[in-house]
């Protein structure tokens, strides 16, 4: 059994949600693994970023890859949503603030 990337997280979330038999258990499952999948693909652009060396099994990968927070990640995300974005990343994007 070899690393799980991204890809194999997908290709999981599809066959659950796409099962005859699904239920909302494995609906839920899905969604939840595709998130994942998304989740560890942004760590692996940004790692890879960082490094412009494309070497992705040094020491530094790794720290660079482990470095990166879920909440902070959401936090970032939420404060760049359209709904609630502040007057401040309104001006720095060039985006309409919201009413």
């Amino acid at each position: 059994m070899g690393v799980v990337g991204p890809a194999d997280l997908l290709a999981a979330a599809r066959l659950l949600a796409g099962a005859e038999t699904a239920t909302d258990a494995h609906f839920r499952r899905a969604i939840s693994t595709a998130d994942y999948a998304l989740f560890h693909h942004v760590l692996a652009a940004g790692a890879t970023r960082f490094l412009h060396d494309g070497k992705m099994d040094g020491s530094a990968y790794a720290v660079l890859y482990r470095g990166f927070s879920h909440g902070r990640m959401k936090a970032v995300c939420e404060a760049l949503s359209l709904v609630t974005l502040s007057r401040g990343f309104a001006r720095l994007f060039r985006r309409a603030s919201p009413a």
